[in-house]
């Protein structure tokens, strides 16, 4: 497993010694040759945007080295495997223009005279992806109100250089904000001023969130990268302590943010440190691929020794994949697969549990473990419960294009991506909340699985209704659908913000999300492979001044009175929790000037929400996927005095 950081590391050698070879005149130069191959491999689904793939007008954002880096090694690698090293320079150099990211600025912007304070009486204001216990993304600390909202200014801007997506959500402390970013950094930020009080580079660009923990009376950060590595460094000053590869598969991703605990767990003598990370994959995207032997990999929940990085025990959510025959074109075809874990885990110790969500499988056949809130263990992994939301859900991306991959009776896509909320009813009863693709909300007895009720609030897509969270506060939750508008029919989108009553899933009010200009739906992305390559090609510009997706996709975050939602179309709206009226609204889809001299611009809303603490709140701006906008800037607003 270690092989892929090994690789990662000679890239930035290898490339240099591959753009060396001089041409013969008259023979076409890389970038063009690279221009060729682009057309044959990659336009079909990166000249639109299909799936989940970014627009090539997005991709010539990046470096050379982040290209390289994806199609030799990352999630790119089955659809570049028939090429050449040389080709796959020759694409990388076509894509990025030979742009490579300048750090100079690493050094320009630095103030490391004042060094991180990580006494424990310092304060720790938002240390993890749920902002506290239980991932109920509820910041109780917070000096922002419903009276006082309105006075949220921005304070400064930090851009990333040759970056598209923004989707670490930062840790906040008394004088450090944490950050990571796909430009393979981790560093420390002063929340006042933006400047860097110390940075780390990483073997491939940062991928989850990150979390805080204390290990031998030090503090210390958790974090995972692109190519599955999860690593432990100094919160002080970003020296590594450990770093450990967990790529099981060659397609494994490690999407949501690992867990930290340190304590006693129900059962237990001696108090015990745990990082609990979640295992998901990218071959439901690379099942696509004309040619590709469907599919291999499973979801997983691997525990470590937050002290060393060693492995305690694994979860697997389906039995290894077996050869089960070929397709009619030949290809081998596997399974079970899938039913991989895009969600942050749920800790609760005084159960000894943990608590995870699953998506769909992949192949045939359908297993009980997909599209679960699941119940494992905490101290050995073995599965204590598990609830299946919708069973025989069994889709790919093949199911896009038409391709043999796909099931015959394909199912919705409707995974678990939001995590599980541990809170309580108004009569004292514990509930675990689950959020699904589907657009339900399940209310589930945390110490059985058994379900107290369902709540659907839309009919959900392949990328509709509820993906990375919610958030509750007293005795409701609050509720982000993404919905997109879909040619589908029987079809209706409802994205927004809703309230549910926590006793009874009671829909206590709705706010939709509205476009807010006017879109030529000739323009509209299309599904599948055919009817994205007749599709319109719109300007950047023109997708910034209006953005087909506007759903609310991104985890929201609450204070007392307010919970903060941010949008597809890089919107962010605080809505009042007794009627949900917007009473405070920013665009973060333009341009911003930033304090460390690196041009931005803001993007699409994705993945992770906004953080908040005191007085100030920090939210990411930018993500590429699925056509969406792209964007490299954190903001920080304040209240104005």
């Amino acid at each position: 497993m270690k092989t892929l950081s090994r690789l990662a590391l000679t890239l930035s050698a290898l490339i240099p010694a591959v753009l060396s070879s001089n041409l013969h005149a008259g023979e076409m130069s890389n970038a063009q040759k690279g221009e060729q191959l682009y057309k044959k491999y990659c336009a079909a689904c990166h000249d639109q945007g299909l799936d989940k793939a970014p627009k090539v007008e997005d991709l010539k954002r990046l470096s050379q080295s982040q290209i390289m880096l994806t199609i030799s090694i990352g999630r790119m690698q089955p659809q570049a495997a028939a090429m050449s090293k040389d080709e796959r320079s020759w694409v990388s150099e076509y894509l990025s223009g030979g742009g490579e990211v300048d750090n100079t600025w690493l050094e320009s912007n630095r103030c490391d005279k004042y060094p991180v304070n990580t006494q424990a009486n310092s304060e720790v204001i938002s240390g993890d992806w749920g902002m506290g216990k239980f991932n109920s993304r509820l910041q109780e600390n917070s000096l922002i109100t419903p009276d006082n909202v309105h006075k949220l200014k921005l304070k400064w801007a930090f851009g990333f250089q040759k970056v598209n997506d923004m989707r670490n959500q930062p840790v906040y402390t008394e004088d450090a904000l944490y950050v990571g970013s796909k430009s393979a950094h981790v560093m420390a930020l002063d929340p006042d001023t933006g400047c860097i009080k110390w940075q780390k580079q990483t073997a491939a660009g940062v991928r989850s969130s990150i979390v805080l923990g204390d290990i031998a009376g030090e503090r210390v950060l958790f974090f995972a990268d692109e190519l599955a590595n999860v690593y432990a460094v100094r919160a002080k000053d970003g020296s590594q302590i450990w770093k450990e590869n967990l790529g099981v598969f060659p397609t494994s991703l490690i999407t949501g943010t690992p867990a930290f605990f340190k304590g006693m767990v129900k059962g237990q003598k001696k108090e015990s440190a745990q990082l609990i990370v979640p295992i998901s994959s990218f071959e439901v995207a690379a099942a696509g691929m004309p040619g590709y032997p469907c599919c291999r990999s499973h979801g997983m929940v691997i525990a470590l020794d937050a002290n060393t990085g060693k492995t305690q025990w694994q979860w697997h959510a389906t039995e290894q994949a077996k050869l089960l025959g070929k397709t009619a074109s030949g290809v081998p075809k596997f399974g079970p697969s899938g039913a991989v874990v895009w969600t942050t885990p749920t800790i609760d110790a005084e159960r000894g549990l943990v608590y995870i969500g699953t998506g769909e499988n992949t192949s045939k056949p359908a297993t009980d473990t997909s599209d679960s809130v699941i119940a494992l263990e905490m101290m050995t992994g073995k599965m204590r419960w598990k609830f299946q939301a919708l069973a025989n859900d069994i889709w790919n991306a093949a199911c896009l294009n038409g391709g043999e991959a796909c099931p015959e009776d394909m199912g919705p896509d409707f995974d678990f991506g939001a995590p599980m909320i541990l809170h309580h009813m108004s009569d004292g009863r514990p509930v675990l909340l689950a959020g699904q693709k589907s657009s339900e909300v399940f209310a589930l007895n945390p110490d059985t699985g058994k379900l107290y009720w369902r709540k659907r609030l839309s009919m959900g897509t392949t990328n509709g209704g509820i993906h990375w969270g919610m958030t509750v506060y007293k005795n409701s939750v609050y509720v982000p659908l993404a919905d997109p508008e879909r040619d589908i029919p029987g079809y209706t989108p409802k994205p927004g913000l809703y309230r549910l009553n926590i006793d009874s899933g009671k829909v206590e009010w709705a706010n939709p999300a509205e476009r807010g200009c006017e879109f030529d739906m000739a323009y509209a992305p299309k599904i599948g492979l055919e009817q994205v390559r007749s599709g319109k090609k719109r300007k950047l510009e023109d997708r910034y001044a209006c953005s087909w997706y506007y759903g609310l996709s991104a985890a929201p975050s609450a204070v007392p009175g307010l919970v903060f939602a941010a949008g597809l179309d890089g919107k962010l709206a605080a809505y009042r929790m007794s009627d949900g009226k917007v009473l405070w609204q920013t665009k973060t889809a333009v341009p911003f000037n930033t304090v460390n001299g690196i041009p931005a611009h803001g993007g699409a809303i994705d993945v992770d929400g906004a953080v908040l603490g005191k007085d100030k709140l920090f939210i990411n701006s930018g993500y590429s996927m699925f056509g969406q906008l792209p964007g490299n800037v954190l903001l920080a607003f304040e209240l104005e005095q």
